[in-house]
C-alpha cells in the first residue's frame, strides 16, 4: 500500500501550527476551565435522532457512537445519523433501546425489553429466553476480564460464556432482588451487581451480598461505576444521591452539594474528573479536590434529566438526557457570552488589567470586568455603549462611550466629560493616555479633545486635521500621536504641527481601524478594506489578500510572545509571524502565510466588533481577548490544543454496478458496467467538517486522490481485474490515520472476456482469414484489370478538368473577361510580338469615376452589377480581334491595342468612353458612371520592357482624374 506520498498532509499542517502556536495534546476536557467555558453542541430529533430520549451511549471500536432511545438505535458518523428500528432490522423486536455495551470481540450488544441483540459487521443476531436469558425485558450489559458477557434483566442475571451458552441466576442463587438494575465488572473477574435492593457482587458463580449501615436509606441502585484500579466503587442511588464503596464500607458522598438527587450515570475521564449525571438536577462535576461544579439549564444544558455519559477517543464528553444529545468538548478556543455571566453578547472594546483582570466595553450592556471567572458589570456608569477603554494614572481607567461621551473611573468615582462641560462629541471611538497624564479622546465628528490639568483643548480640520471622525489612537517611540480618521488618511502629530498620510502620498484614505506601534519605532496599522500597512522611514509597505493576507479588513492587531501578529475581522480571528511580513517587505519573500481560525475551526462567533480601541488585548496570562458580536473568544496561543488522535476510518458501503456487497470481506463481481461506488467515512467529532480524505484504487489510481472533505469514491468504464480500495483520512489539525482502511474488489470478465474464450476465437479466425485470403487474391487480379481501365478513363477526365481550371485560372470571376495574371501574360506576348515586328503598340488604363461613392449610395450588390455592365459596354466597343481587355482590378479596366499608333488609341479610348456614357444613364439620361481614361504608346526597343508602357499609361490615368475625370489623356514614354 502507497502511503508515502500523504506525509505531507501530516507535515505541512503541523508545521503552519507550530510556526506560530505551541500546541498541547487534547484527549480530555479540560479541568481548569468551568463547564459553562466548555463548547456545548446540541443534537434532536431536527438533527436526525429517532427520538429526544437518549438513554445509553457507547462508542465503539470503529469510532462510531452509539446511542438507545424510545424509538430505535441510532449511529452517529460526526455529521449525520443512521437509524436502525424494528421496520429496518427484524431482530431488534423493539424500538425501546435500554442497554448498550461493545464486547472484546467488537460485537455491539442492544438490549430491549423484547430480548438481547448483537451486532456485528452488518449482522444482527437476536436472543431471548427461549435461548437460556432470564428475562426479555435488558436493563444492563456488561463483560468480564474473561471475555464473559453479563446481562442484567428484570428477572435475574444471565452469563453468556464463549462457547455461545446462558447460564442465569436470581434469588434462588442468591441475588437480593432479581431486578438487576446495574452491572460493574472487576479487574479480579468478579462483577458487581446493582438491584433495587442493595448491591451484590457475583464471582465463579458465588454471590455476596453487602448491606448498608442502617442510618443509610434503601439503596435503589441505578448505575454504578467502578474506578480502573478496582478499589473503588462509585453508586447512584434512586433519590438519594452519591455512594462511595471502599474497603467493603458504604460513604454518603457531595450530600451538601448534590443533595438527594437521583443519581442516573456515573462516569471519571481521563483527567481524573468525576461526572455525575442526575434525573432533574443536570450534569454535575467533581473534581480530584472534591470541588463540585454544576451544568444546567443556565449554563446551557437544555435538558437537566441526564440518562448516559460518554468520554470519546477524543476527550468530548457525550450527554444523553431526556431532551437530546449533548456534546461537551474543549475547542482552541474559549468564547465567553451571556450564558457565562456577561450582561450582554456583543461586545466592543477590551481592556487588560495588571491585576489579570479584564475590562469589556459591550454594545448594549456597559462596562463589566472579568476576574477569577466571575462577571462584575460597573453600577455606577449610566453609558450602556463602551466603545473605547484605557488605563490611566495609578490604575484608573478611562471609558469611551457612544453618546455619552468619556468617563474616568479612579478610585471608585466616575467624572464625566461630554458636550456640556467642554467635549466635541459624545461619541468617543479612541482613547490615549500619555505619560504626561494628557488624554487624548478621538471622536465621531468632532476631532480630537485633549484633557489636561489646564482643561479641555480641540484639534480639527480646523487645525489641520485630515477628518474629524478620529477612529484610532497611538503613540510612537518619538512621542508622536498618531490618529486614524474614517475615511480621511492618518495624522502624525508632533510638536503641533500635523502631517498628513492619504492616497495623495502614498497612503490610503481608506478607514484607520488600529494604530500599533512597533517596539522597533515603526508603526503597523490595520485598515477597513485595504490590507496592513507598515510604516518606517518615511515609506508605507501594503500587505493585503493578494500576497497571502487572510483579510483586507482589519479590526485589531495584538502581538504574542512568538513575534506573531493576531489580528481579528468579519471572517473570524488569523495570526502572521511578523519576521515573515519583515522578510516580504524586504523582498526575500514573495508571499506570506497566515493560519486562519473561522466557523469550520470551531469558532461560533466569527464576526468581530469594530472599529474599536481596542477590539483585542492581551490578558496578564499571556491570553489573547477578541471581541465579537457573540461575546469574547479567548486564545492562549503558549497552550493551543491539537487533536492528537487520528481518525478511524471505514468503509460503510459498497455499490458495484447498483448491486449492494458487504464492505467488512472481499468484493467479487461481474463486471457488468464496470461501475464502483464507495463509501467511507472518519470518526472526528471535535470538527468533523474539517475531517479530509485521500483514497486510491490500486489497479487503475497512478497516485493518491485528494478527495477533500467528500465521502464517495466513485468509478466508471473499470476493466475486469484484480484491485484493492484503500481510504485514508485526517482529523481537523492534519493528522493523519495512514494505516486507514482497504478492501478488494476483483470484476471478474464476462465469457467473451476470459482468455480461453479468446483462444478459441483466434484460431478460428486464422482460418477465416487463409479462406478469406484465397478468395482475396481472386478479387484483386479482377480488380486490377479494372482499375486499370478506370485510371485511363479517369485521366482523360482530370485532363479536361484542368483545362477548365486553366481557363478559370485567366477570368475575373465578376466580369467573365481576363484577369490581371491573364492581362500580363497577353501583354508579355503582344510586348514581343511588337519588338520583333518594329511595330507600335498601345495600352489604355481605364477607370470607374467615383465607384465608392457609387457603392456607398447604391449598395455593393449594385456596384458588381456596374462593373459586369461596364465591362460588357467595353468588350463590344473593341471590334479588332487582337484587341484585348482584361479586368485590372477592382474598378479598374485595361484594354491592349496591338499595331495601334498613338492617334489611333485615343481615338479608341474616346470612343469607350462615350460609349459608357451614354449607355450608364438615369431615366431623365444623365450619367450615372463615367470613365477616366489613360493612354500610352511605344515601339519596344527591347523585348522585356513593357513595365514603362503599363507606367505611362497609369500616369496619363492619374492626369484625367486630376483633370476633372471623364476625360482621356495621353503620357508619352520618353526613350521610346
Amino acid at each position: 500500500m502507497k502511503k508515502q506520498s500523504c506525509r505531507w498532509g501530516t507535515l505541512s499542517l503541523a508545521m503552519i501550527i507550530l510556526y506560530f502556536i505551541t500546541v498541547i495534546p487534547a484527549f480530555a476536557l479540560d479541568p481548569s476551565k468551568r463547564l459553562d467555558q466548555h463548547t456545548l453542541n446540541i443534537f434532536t430529533t431536527e438533527d436526525g435522532l429517532p427520538q429526544s430520549s437518549v438513554m445509553n451511549l457507547v462508542q465503539t471500536r470503529d469510532g462510531y457512537i452509539w446511542m438507545g432511545t424510545f424509538e430505535g438505535l441510532a449511529r452517529y458518523d460526526g455529521e449525520q445519523f443512521t437509524v436502525f428500528t424494528k421496520s429496518t432490522v427484524p431482530e431488534l423486536e423493539n424500538n425501546s433501546i435500554k442497554a448498550l455495551f461493545e464486547d472484546s470481540h467488537g460485537c455491539l450488544w442492544i438490549g430491549t425489553p423484547s430480548g438481547l441483540t448483537c451486532y456485528r459487521q452488518g449482522t444482527f443476531r437476536h436472543f431471548t429466553i427461549k435461548d437460556g436469558l432470564a428475562g426479555n425485558f435488558i436493563t444492563a450489559i456488561s463483560e468480564d476480564r474473561n471475555h464473559h458477557v453479563w446481562v442484567g434483566t428484570t428477572l435475574g442475571l444471565s452469563m453468556y460464556d464463549n462457547m455461545g451458552h446462558f447460564t442465569s441466576f436470581t434469588v434462588e442463587n442468591g441475588l437480593k432482588d432479581s431486578y438487576i438494575s446495574a452491572l460493574a465488572p472487576s479487574p479480579d473477574g468478579g462483577v458487581w451487581i446493582g438491584t433495587s435492593h442493595g448491591l451484590d457482587r457475583i464471582q465463579n458463580g458465588n454471590i455476596v451480598h453487602f448491606d448498608a449501615p442502617s442510618n443509610f436509606p434503601r439503596l435503589n441502585i441505578h448505575t454504578l461505576y467502578l474506578e480502573p484500579s478496582g478499589t473503588t466503587l462509585w453508586i447512584g442511588i434512586q433519590g438519594s444521591g452519591l455512594v462511595i464503596f471502599r474497603d467493603n464500607q458504604f460513604e454518603r458522598i457531595g450530600d451538601k452539594q448534590l443533595g438527594l438527587i437521583d443519581v442516573r450515570s456515573i462516569f471519571l475521564d481521563r483527567e481524573g474528573t468525576l461526572w455525575i449525571g442526575s434525573n432533574g438536577g443536570g450534569l454535575f462535576s467533581m473534581s480530584q479536590t472534591g470541588q463540585f461544579s454544576v451544568l444546567s439549564e443556565k449554563e446551557g444544558l437544555a435538558n437537566v434529566s441526564v440518562r448516559a455519559l460518554l468520554e470519546d477517543q477524543e476527550g468530548s464528553l457525550w450527554i444523553g438526557t431526556r431532551g437530546g444529545l449533548f456534546q461537551l468538548k474543549d475547542d482552541k478556543f474559549t468564547l465567553l457570552n451571556s450564558r457565562n455571566g456577561l450582561p450582554v453578547d456583543s461586545v466592543r472594546s477590551l481592556l487588560p488589567g495588571k491585576d489579570g483582570s479584564v475590562w469589556i466595553g459591550t454594545v448594549g450592556g456597559g462596562l463589566t470586568r472579568y476576574r477569577n471567572n466571575k462577571f462584575t458589570t460597573l453600577k455606577n456608569l449610566d453609558a450602556r455603549f463602551v466603545w473605547s477603554l484605557a488605563e490611566g494614572d495609578n490604575g484608573s481607567l478611562w471609558i469611551g462611550t457612544y453618546g455619552n461621551g468619556l468617563y474616568h473611573l479612579k478610585n471608585g468615582r466616575v467624572t464625566t466629560y461630554s458636550t456640556q462641560n467642554g467635549l466635541s462629541n459624545n461619541i468617543v471611538r479612541a482613547i490615549l493616555v500619555q505619560p504626561n497624564g494628557d488624554v487624548w479622546a478621538g471622536t465621531n465628528g468632532g476631532g480630537i479633545n485633549i484633557i489636561s490639568k489646564t482643561g479641555i483643548r480641540t484639534i480639527t480640520t480646523k487645525e489641520g486635521l485630515s477628518g474629524n471622525y478620529i477612529y484610532s489612537l497611538a503613540q510612537d517611540k518619538e512621542g508622536a500621536v498618531w490618529a486614524g480618521t474614517y475615511n480621511n488618511g492618518i495624522n502624525r502629530i508632533s510638536s503641533g504641527n500635523i502631517t498628513v498620510f492619504d492616497s495623495k502620498n502614498g497612503f490610503t484614505n481608506t478607514g484607520i481601524w488600529v494604530i500599533h506601534p512597533d517596539p522597533d519605532g515603526s508603526i503597523w496599522i490595520g485598515t477597513g478594506n485595504n490590507g496592513l500597512f507598515h510604516y518606517k522611514n518615511g515609506h508605507f509597505h501594503r500587505f493585503s489578500v493578494q500576497e497571502g493576507l487572510y483579510s483586507d479588513s482589519i479590526f485589531s492587531i495584538t502581538e504574542d510572545s512568538k513575534n506573531n501578529f493576531w489580528m481579528n475581522c468579519n471572517r473570524g480571528i488569523f495570526t502572521v509571524s511578523k519576521t515573515l511580513l519583515k522578510e516580504m517587505e524586504g523582498g526575500t519573500r514573495d508571499a506570506i502565510s497566515c493560519k486562519s481560525f473561522g466557523k469550520t475551526e470551531g469558532i461560533k462567533a466569527t464576526e468581530s466588533n469594530g472599529p474599536a480601541q481596542f477590539a483585542a488585548c492581551q490578558a496578564a496570562d499571556g491570553t489573547l481577548w477578541f471581541s465579537s458580536i457573540k461575546g469574547v473568544i479567548i486564545i492562549n496561543p503558549d497552550k493551543m490544543l491539537i487533536n492528537t488522535v487520528p481518525p478511524p476510518v471505514t468503509i460503510e458501503s459498497v455499490q458495484v454496478n447498483g448491486e449492494a456487497y458487504s464492505p467488512y470481506e472481499p468484493v467479487r463481481s461481474p463486471i457488468g458496467r464496470g461501475e464502483i461506488e464507495i463509501q467511507y467515512a472518519a470518526l472526528s467529532f471535535l470538527l468533523p467538517k474539517k475531517v479530509a480524505f485521500k483514497y486510491q484504487l490500486e489497479g487503475f489510481d497512478p497516485e493518491w486522490v485528494d478527495a477533500g472533505h467528500r465521502k464517495t469514491a466513485y468509478y466508471t468504464n473499470l476493466p475486469p481485474g484484480q484491485y484493492n480500495f484503500h481510504i485514508i483520512a485526517s482529523n481537523n489539525d492534519g493528522i493523519w490515520n495512514r494505516n486507514g482502511k482497504s478492501l478488494s474488489i476483483t470484476l471478474q470478465p464476462r465469457f467473451t472476456q476470459t482468455g480461453w474464450f479468446r483462444g478459441i476465437v483466434s484460431v478460428l479466425i486464422i482460418f477465416f482469414l487463409l479462406a478469406l485470403y484465397q478468395l482475396r487474391v481472386k478479387q484483386i487480379r479482377h480488380r486490377e484489370y479494372t482499375l486499370q481501365m478506370e485510371v485511363r478513363e479517369r485521366t482523360q477526365q482530370l485532363n479536361q478538368l484542368n483545362q477548365k481550371l486553366s481557363d478559370l485560372a485567366r477570368t475575373d470571376g465578376l466580369t467573365g473577361i481576363p484577369n490581371h495574371r491573364y492581362l500580363m501574360h497577353q501583354l508579355q506576348r503582344d510586348w514581343k510580338t511588337a519588338f520583333r515586328d518594329s511595330s507600335s503598340i498601345s495600352l489604355i488604363f481605364i477607370d470607374i469615376d467615383r465607384f465608392k461613392q457609387y457603392n456607398d449610395t447604391f449598395g455593393h450588390q449594385a456596384g458588381d452589377k456596374c462593373l459586369k455592365a461596364i465591362a460588357s459596354v467595353l468588350q463590344n466597343e473593341l471590334k479588332r480581334p487582337r484587341d484585348f481587355l482584361a479586368r485590372y482590378g477592382g474598378e479598374e479596366f485595361v484594354a491592349i491595342l496591338p499595331a495601334t499608333t498613338k492617334e489611333g488609341a485615343l481615338n479608341m479610348a474616346e470612343s469607350l468612353r462615350r460609349a459608357v456614357e451614354s449607355n450608364c444613364t438615369d431615366h431623365a439620361g444623365n450619367p450615372l458612371i463615367t470613365i477616366s481614361l489613360g493612354v500610352s504608346t511605344a515601339v519596344p526597343l527591347k523585348h522585356n520592357d513593357f513595365e514603362k508602357l503599363i507606367s505611362a499609361a497609369d500616369t496619363a490615368l492619374y492626369k484625367s482624374k486630376n483633370a476633372g475625370r471623364n476625360r482621356v489623356s495621353f503620357h508619352e514614354i520618353a526613350h521610346s
